[in-house]
Protein backbone atom coordinates (compact mmCIF):
# COMPACT_ATOMS: atom_id res chain seq x y z
CA UNK A 1 0.00 0.00 0.00
CA UNK A 2 1.02 3.59 -0.53
CA UNK A 3 1.50 6.26 1.65
CA UNK A 4 -1.08 8.77 2.38
CA UNK A 5 -1.83 11.48 0.00
CA UNK A 6 -3.77 14.22 1.14
CA UNK A 7 -6.36 16.64 -0.80
CA UNK A 8 -7.58 19.87 0.73
CA UNK A 9 -11.46 20.60 0.57
CA UNK A 10 -11.60 24.59 1.00
CA UNK A 11 -15.05 26.54 1.28
CA UNK A 12 -14.03 29.32 -0.96
CA UNK A 13 -17.98 30.21 -1.17
CA UNK A 14 -19.89 33.20 1.36
CA UNK A 15 -22.26 30.51 2.89
CA UNK A 16 -21.55 27.51 4.69
CA UNK A 17 -20.78 23.93 3.16
CA UNK A 18 -23.34 21.52 5.01
CA UNK A 19 -23.18 17.77 5.47
CA UNK A 20 -19.76 17.74 3.38
CA UNK A 21 -20.39 13.81 2.36
CA UNK A 22 -17.03 11.97 0.37
CA UNK A 23 -16.85 9.47 -1.72
CA UNK A 24 -15.06 7.54 -4.38
CA UNK A 25 -16.29 6.39 -7.82
CA UNK A 26 -14.56 5.06 -11.00
CA UNK A 27 -13.35 1.91 -12.37
CA UNK A 28 -10.36 1.49 -10.27
CA UNK A 29 -12.26 3.06 -6.99
CA UNK A 30 -11.72 0.12 -4.75
CA UNK A 31 -8.08 0.40 -5.12
CA UNK A 32 -7.88 3.50 -2.96
CA UNK A 33 -9.33 4.31 0.42
CA UNK A 34 -10.11 7.80 2.00
CA UNK A 35 -10.32 9.01 5.54
CA UNK A 36 -11.37 12.56 6.27
CA UNK A 37 -11.65 14.99 9.11
CA UNK A 38 -14.66 17.04 7.28
CA UNK A 39 -17.10 18.31 9.83
CA UNK A 40 -20.82 18.34 8.95
CA UNK A 41 -20.82 22.33 8.67
CA UNK A 42 -17.92 24.19 6.63
CA UNK A 43 -17.78 27.21 6.99
CA UNK A 44 -16.88 29.88 4.88
CA UNK A 45 -13.12 29.59 4.30
CA UNK A 46 -12.23 26.65 6.31
CA UNK A 47 -10.91 23.29 5.14
CA UNK A 48 -10.64 19.91 5.88
CA UNK A 49 -8.76 17.11 4.54
CA UNK A 50 -8.62 14.09 2.99
CA UNK A 51 -6.65 11.18 3.20
CA UNK A 52 -5.98 8.66 0.28
CA UNK A 53 -4.11 5.70 0.34
CA UNK A 54 -3.62 3.30 -3.05
CA UNK A 55 -3.72 -1.14 -2.54
CA UNK A 56 -3.50 -1.44 -6.36
CA UNK A 57 -3.87 -5.47 -6.88
CA UNK A 58 -2.56 -5.82 -10.08
CA UNK A 59 0.42 -3.79 -12.18
CA UNK A 60 -0.30 -1.02 -14.39
CA UNK A 61 -1.92 2.56 -14.50
CA UNK A 62 -4.97 3.11 -12.11
CA UNK A 63 -7.74 6.12 -12.15
CA UNK A 64 -10.28 7.07 -9.73
CA UNK A 65 -12.30 10.06 -8.47
CA UNK A 66 -12.43 11.85 -5.07
CA UNK A 67 -16.27 13.16 -4.66
CA UNK A 68 -17.16 15.57 -2.49
CA UNK A 69 -20.91 16.76 -2.31
CA UNK A 70 -23.07 18.70 0.15
CA UNK A 71 -25.30 21.93 0.07
CA UNK A 72 -25.01 25.71 0.06
CA UNK A 73 -27.12 26.36 3.47
CA UNK A 74 -28.33 30.28 2.60
CA UNK A 75 -27.62 30.98 -0.88
CA UNK A 76 -31.16 30.92 -1.15
CA UNK A 77 -34.88 30.64 -0.51
CA UNK A 78 -38.06 28.72 -1.25
CA UNK A 79 -41.37 30.05 -1.74
CA UNK A 80 -44.60 29.56 -0.82
CA UNK A 81 -45.65 28.87 -4.67
CA UNK A 82 -43.43 25.76 -4.53
CA UNK A 83 -45.84 23.79 -2.30
CA UNK A 84 -47.07 21.01 -4.21
CA UNK A 85 -49.38 19.68 -1.45
CA UNK A 86 -51.35 21.92 0.55
CA UNK A 87 -52.95 19.26 2.73
CA UNK A 88 -49.39 17.81 3.91
CA UNK A 89 -46.64 20.48 3.78
CA UNK A 90 -46.61 24.21 4.99
CA UNK A 91 -43.76 27.08 4.42
CA UNK A 92 -42.61 28.90 6.90
CA UNK A 93 -41.54 32.91 5.66
CA UNK A 94 -38.85 33.40 8.48
CA UNK A 95 -36.74 30.59 6.57
CA UNK A 96 -38.26 29.92 3.46
CA UNK A 97 -37.92 26.24 4.12
CA UNK A 98 -41.03 23.93 3.59
CA UNK A 99 -42.01 21.35 5.83
CA UNK A 100 -43.89 18.37 4.55
CA UNK A 101 -45.55 15.50 7.13
CA UNK A 102 -45.04 12.05 5.69
CA UNK A 103 -47.31 9.43 7.20
CA UNK A 104 -45.13 6.15 7.75
CA UNK A 105 -44.31 3.73 10.68
CA UNK A 106 -40.66 4.14 9.34
CA UNK A 107 -38.18 3.35 12.30
CA UNK A 108 -35.80 6.71 12.82
CA UNK A 109 -33.04 5.01 10.44
CA UNK A 110 -35.44 4.38 7.50
CA UNK A 111 -37.23 7.79 8.53
CA UNK A 112 -33.94 9.43 6.97
CA UNK A 113 -33.25 7.34 3.78
CA UNK A 114 -36.72 7.92 3.08
CA UNK A 115 -36.48 11.74 3.89
CA UNK A 116 -33.35 12.15 1.73
CA UNK A 117 -34.53 10.39 -0.96
CA UNK A 118 -37.52 13.01 -1.29
CA UNK A 119 -37.55 16.51 -3.56
CA UNK A 120 -39.31 19.21 -4.01
CA UNK A 121 -38.40 21.46 -6.48
CA UNK A 122 -34.96 19.69 -7.54
CA UNK A 123 -34.27 20.16 -3.84
CA UNK A 124 -33.74 16.98 -2.02
CA UNK A 125 -35.37 16.69 1.34
CA UNK A 126 -34.04 15.99 5.05
CA UNK A 127 -35.53 15.09 8.83
CA UNK A 128 -36.78 18.16 10.31
CA UNK A 129 -34.58 20.49 12.46
CA UNK A 130 -35.95 22.98 15.04
CA UNK A 131 -33.30 25.95 15.70
CA UNK A 132 -35.32 28.65 16.84
CA UNK A 133 -38.58 28.82 19.05
CA UNK A 134 -40.36 30.76 16.23
CA UNK A 135 -39.51 27.63 14.10
CA UNK A 136 -41.14 25.28 16.85
CA UNK A 137 -44.27 27.83 17.04
CA UNK A 138 -44.47 27.61 13.29
CA UNK A 139 -44.69 23.69 13.76
CA UNK A 140 -46.96 23.48 16.79
CA UNK A 141 -49.34 25.42 14.75
CA UNK A 142 -49.35 22.69 12.19
CA UNK A 143 -51.28 20.45 14.16
CA UNK A 144 -53.75 22.95 15.20
CA UNK A 145 -54.04 23.20 11.53
CA UNK A 146 -54.42 19.97 11.08
CA UNK A 147 -50.97 19.09 9.24
CA UNK A 148 -49.47 17.02 11.49
CA UNK A 149 -51.16 14.22 13.31
CA UNK A 150 -50.33 11.72 15.34
CA UNK A 151 -48.18 11.16 19.06
CA UNK A 152 -44.89 11.05 17.90
CA UNK A 153 -42.93 12.32 14.36
CA UNK A 154 -39.29 11.54 13.85
CA UNK A 155 -37.28 14.81 13.41
CA UNK A 156 -33.25 14.95 12.69
CA UNK A 157 -32.26 14.87 16.22
CA UNK A 158 -30.04 12.10 17.80
CA UNK A 159 -27.67 11.39 20.52
CA UNK A 160 -26.39 7.97 19.69
CA UNK A 161 -23.07 9.55 18.89
CA UNK A 162 -22.33 10.65 22.37
CA UNK A 163 -24.96 9.76 25.01
CA UNK A 164 -26.94 12.90 26.34
CA UNK A 165 -25.02 15.01 23.65
CA UNK A 166 -28.26 16.10 21.49
CA UNK A 167 -27.63 17.39 18.33
CA UNK A 168 -28.91 17.89 15.09
CA UNK A 169 -27.57 15.36 12.27
CA UNK A 170 -29.12 16.19 9.28
CA UNK A 171 -29.37 18.57 6.67
CA UNK A 172 -27.63 22.02 6.61
CA UNK A 173 -27.85 22.33 10.53
CA UNK A 174 -26.20 19.04 10.94
CA UNK A 175 -23.84 19.34 14.22
CA UNK A 176 -25.57 22.02 15.91
CA UNK A 177 -26.78 21.40 19.22
CA UNK A 178 -30.56 20.82 20.26
CA UNK A 179 -31.65 23.82 22.04
CA UNK A 180 -32.60 22.34 25.79
CA UNK A 181 -35.88 24.54 26.02
CA UNK A 182 -37.47 22.68 22.86
CA UNK A 183 -38.19 19.38 25.02
CA UNK A 184 -40.92 18.46 26.95
CA UNK A 185 -40.25 18.58 30.86
CA UNK A 186 -38.71 15.32 31.84
CA UNK A 187 -37.34 14.63 28.29
CA UNK A 188 -34.98 13.48 27.42
CA UNK A 189 -35.02 11.13 30.20
CA UNK A 190 -33.23 8.16 27.99
CA UNK A 191 -35.71 5.66 28.75
CA UNK A 192 -34.68 2.30 27.66
CA UNK A 193 -31.64 3.46 25.56
CA UNK A 194 -33.48 6.03 23.15
CA UNK A 195 -31.20 7.87 21.19
CA UNK A 196 -33.76 9.59 18.59
CA UNK A 197 -35.30 12.91 18.54
CA UNK A 198 -39.31 13.34 18.12
CA UNK A 199 -41.62 15.60 18.24
CA UNK A 200 -43.95 14.04 20.86
CA UNK A 201 -46.70 14.13 22.94
CA UNK A 202 -49.26 15.86 20.36
CA UNK A 203 -46.66 18.72 19.46
CA UNK A 204 -46.41 19.51 23.17
CA UNK A 205 -42.28 19.43 22.62
CA UNK A 206 -39.71 17.16 21.64
CA UNK A 207 -39.15 13.46 23.32
CA UNK A 208 -36.45 11.21 22.92
CA UNK A 209 -37.17 7.51 21.45
CA UNK A 210 -35.57 4.11 20.32
CA UNK A 211 -35.17 3.62 16.71
CA UNK A 212 -38.09 0.61 16.15
CA UNK A 213 -40.10 0.21 13.21
CA UNK A 214 -43.78 0.60 13.57
CA UNK A 215 -43.81 1.44 17.21
CA UNK A 216 -47.02 2.59 18.03
CA UNK A 217 -46.88 5.95 19.26
CA UNK A 218 -44.97 7.17 15.69
CA UNK A 219 -47.47 8.45 13.11
CA UNK A 220 -44.63 9.36 10.48
CA UNK A 221 -41.66 11.96 9.79
CA UNK A 222 -41.54 15.36 9.07
CA UNK A 223 -39.64 16.41 5.66
CA UNK A 224 -37.60 20.00 5.59
CA UNK A 225 -36.89 21.45 2.39
CA UNK A 226 -34.52 24.11 1.60
CA UNK A 227 -33.55 26.57 -1.11
CA UNK A 228 -29.64 25.76 -0.43
CA UNK A 229 -28.01 24.48 -3.71
CA UNK A 230 -26.33 20.98 -4.08
CA UNK A 231 -22.86 20.79 -4.90
CA UNK A 232 -20.76 18.47 -5.91
CA UNK A 233 -16.75 18.81 -7.16
CA UNK A 234 -14.45 15.50 -7.68
CA UNK A 235 -10.85 15.20 -7.94
CA UNK A 236 -9.63 13.00 -10.08
CA UNK A 237 -6.49 10.48 -8.48
CA UNK A 238 -4.35 7.97 -10.40
CA UNK A 239 -1.32 5.33 -9.34
CA UNK A 240 0.30 2.92 -10.73
CA UNK A 241 0.72 -0.88 -9.77
CA UNK A 242 4.43 -1.63 -9.88
CA UNK A 243 5.03 -5.37 -10.94
CA UNK A 244 7.97 -5.15 -8.90
CA UNK A 245 6.67 -4.90 -5.89
CA UNK A 246 4.71 -7.99 -6.11
CA UNK A 247 5.74 -10.83 -3.27
CA UNK A 248 7.89 -12.97 -4.72
CA UNK A 249 9.56 -11.08 -7.72
CA UNK A 250 12.58 -9.71 -5.79
CA UNK A 251 15.07 -10.32 -3.36
CA UNK A 252 13.04 -6.73 -1.04
CA UNK A 253 9.63 -8.70 -1.22
CA UNK A 254 10.96 -12.27 -0.70
CA UNK A 255 8.49 -14.57 0.91
CA UNK A 256 9.32 -16.82 3.38
CA UNK A 257 7.81 -20.25 1.75
CA UNK A 258 6.30 -21.55 -1.78
CA UNK A 259 2.54 -21.64 0.25
CA UNK A 260 2.41 -18.14 1.35
CA UNK A 261 3.69 -17.57 -2.44
CA UNK A 262 0.00 -19.65 -3.40
CA UNK A 263 -1.40 -17.92 -0.25
CA UNK A 264 -1.12 -14.34 -1.16
CA UNK A 265 -0.63 -14.80 -5.05
CA UNK A 266 -3.40 -17.54 -5.89
CA UNK A 267 -3.64 -16.75 -9.92
CA UNK A 268 0.05 -16.78 -9.79
CA UNK A 269 1.98 -19.88 -12.47
CA UNK A 270 4.90 -21.98 -10.85
CA UNK A 271 8.45 -20.43 -11.84
CA UNK A 272 11.51 -19.13 -10.29
CA UNK A 273 10.66 -16.75 -7.22
CA UNK A 274 12.37 -15.16 -4.38
CA UNK A 275 11.91 -16.87 -0.77
CA UNK A 276 13.79 -15.58 2.48
CA UNK A 277 12.72 -18.43 5.45
CA UNK A 278 14.37 -16.99 8.26
CA UNK A 279 13.27 -13.28 7.59
CA UNK A 280 15.15 -10.04 7.72
CA UNK A 281 18.76 -10.31 9.78
CA UNK A 282 18.71 -13.81 8.43
CA UNK A 283 20.43 -15.64 6.23
CA UNK A 284 20.35 -13.63 2.45
CA UNK A 285 17.38 -14.21 0.26
CA UNK A 286 17.07 -16.67 -2.60
CA UNK A 287 15.58 -17.61 -5.50
CA UNK A 288 14.41 -21.02 -6.38
CA UNK A 289 11.69 -22.71 -8.37
CA UNK A 290 8.43 -22.92 -6.96
CA UNK A 291 5.25 -25.36 -8.39
CA UNK A 292 2.22 -23.46 -7.87
CA UNK A 293 0.11 -26.22 -9.51
CA UNK A 294 0.72 -29.52 -8.75
CA UNK A 295 -1.35 -31.23 -5.54
CA UNK A 296 -2.68 -28.01 -4.53
CA UNK A 297 0.93 -26.02 -5.13
CA UNK A 298 2.79 -24.66 -2.64
CA UNK A 299 6.24 -26.60 -3.32
CA UNK A 300 9.91 -24.94 -3.39
CA UNK A 301 12.66 -26.78 -4.85
CA UNK A 302 15.58 -26.88 -1.93
CA UNK A 303 17.99 -28.79 -3.44
CA UNK A 304 18.98 -31.16 -6.08
CA UNK A 305 20.35 -34.38 -5.43
CA UNK A 306 22.53 -35.16 -8.75
CA UNK A 307 24.10 -38.58 -9.76
CA UNK A 308 26.79 -38.60 -7.48
CA UNK A 309 27.56 -40.00 -4.18
CA UNK A 310 28.19 -36.52 -1.97
CA UNK A 311 24.34 -35.98 0.20
CA UNK A 312 25.79 -32.36 0.41
CA UNK A 313 27.33 -31.79 -3.13
CA UNK A 314 29.36 -29.14 -4.25
CA UNK A 315 27.03 -27.92 -7.04
CA UNK A 316 23.67 -27.97 -4.41
CA UNK A 317 21.64 -25.12 -5.60
CA UNK A 318 21.54 -23.38 -1.98
CA UNK A 319 25.26 -24.43 -1.42
CA UNK A 320 26.34 -22.29 2.07
CA UNK A 321 22.96 -21.63 3.48
CA UNK A 322 22.71 -22.78 6.64
CA UNK A 323 19.52 -25.16 6.39
CA UNK A 324 21.80 -27.44 4.40
CA UNK A 325 24.36 -27.81 6.87
CA UNK A 326 24.65 -31.01 8.39
CA UNK A 327 23.04 -30.36 11.53
CA UNK A 328 20.69 -28.49 10.24
CA UNK A 329 19.76 -31.11 8.12
CA UNK A 330 16.70 -32.20 10.02
CA UNK A 331 15.22 -28.58 9.72
CA UNK A 332 14.16 -29.22 5.74
CA UNK A 333 10.92 -30.96 6.07
CA UNK A 334 7.70 -29.04 6.41
CA UNK A 335 7.02 -29.87 10.15
CA UNK A 336 10.54 -28.17 11.17
CA UNK A 337 11.67 -25.16 12.09
CA UNK A 338 11.67 -23.71 9.13
CA UNK A 339 8.01 -24.58 8.40
CA UNK A 340 9.12 -25.39 4.74
CA UNK A 341 6.23 -26.82 2.39
CA UNK A 342 8.31 -28.16 -0.55
CA UNK A 343 9.25 -31.00 -2.59
CA UNK A 344 12.83 -32.24 -3.86
CA UNK A 345 12.95 -32.05 -7.73
CA UNK A 346 15.03 -34.91 -7.95
CA UNK A 347 17.41 -34.96 -10.83
CA UNK A 348 16.39 -38.36 -13.09
CA UNK A 349 19.96 -40.13 -13.45
CA UNK A 350 19.79 -40.27 -9.42
CA UNK A 351 17.05 -42.94 -9.73
CA UNK A 352 19.76 -45.20 -11.73
CA UNK A 353 22.77 -44.16 -9.81
CA UNK A 354 22.10 -42.96 -6.41
CA UNK A 355 19.25 -45.52 -5.27
CA UNK A 356 20.57 -45.42 -1.40
CA UNK A 357 20.75 -41.29 -1.41
CA UNK A 358 17.35 -41.01 -2.67
CA UNK A 359 15.96 -43.27 -0.06
CA UNK A 360 17.99 -41.51 2.92
CA UNK A 361 16.59 -38.15 1.13
CA UNK A 362 12.79 -40.04 1.89
CA UNK A 363 13.53 -40.97 5.32
CA UNK A 364 15.27 -37.07 6.32
CA UNK A 365 12.50 -35.22 4.15
CA UNK A 366 9.24 -36.69 4.66
CA UNK A 367 8.36 -35.95 0.62
CA UNK A 368 5.06 -34.99 0.58
CA UNK A 369 4.74 -36.80 4.26
CA UNK A 370 5.02 -40.40 2.68
CA UNK A 371 8.23 -42.32 3.24
CA UNK A 372 9.91 -43.40 -0.18
CA UNK A 373 10.87 -41.46 -2.93
CA UNK A 374 8.28 -42.07 -5.58
CA UNK A 375 6.08 -39.28 -4.55
CA UNK A 376 9.41 -36.87 -5.13
CA UNK A 377 9.93 -38.80 -8.54
CA UNK A 378 6.45 -38.23 -9.93
CA UNK A 379 6.47 -34.49 -9.03
CA UNK A 380 10.05 -34.68 -10.65
CA UNK A 381 8.57 -35.74 -13.83
CA UNK A 382 5.89 -32.57 -14.16
CA UNK A 383 8.80 -30.21 -13.48
CA UNK A 384 10.30 -28.88 -17.18
CA UNK A 385 13.75 -30.54 -18.08
CA UNK A 386 16.73 -28.58 -16.88
CA UNK A 387 15.07 -27.11 -13.55
CA UNK A 388 15.87 -30.81 -11.83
Amino acid sequence: MSSARTVVITNRSAVSFGAPVVSLDGVDAAMFSQTSNCPNLLAPGQSCAIALAFRPNAAGARAARVVVSGRLTTDGRLGEGQVTSPSTQRFFADNGHIYEFVTSGASWTQARAFAESRRLSGNSGYLATITTDAEMAFIKKAYTDGILKGDSIWLGASDVAAEGQWRWVTGPDAGATVAGNLWVANEPNNSGDEDYGALGYFGRGMNDLQDRENAPWISGYLVEYSGGAAVEGSVPVTGTGLAGALSGDTAQTAVSTAAQLKSLRPRAPSGLYWFDPDGAGGNPAFRTYADLNTAGGGWMQVRRVPGISNWYPANDDLLGTSALNAADSEKINHTGAWSLKFDYFVDAAAVQKETGALRELAHKCQIHGVGDARKGLRLRRLIPSGLG
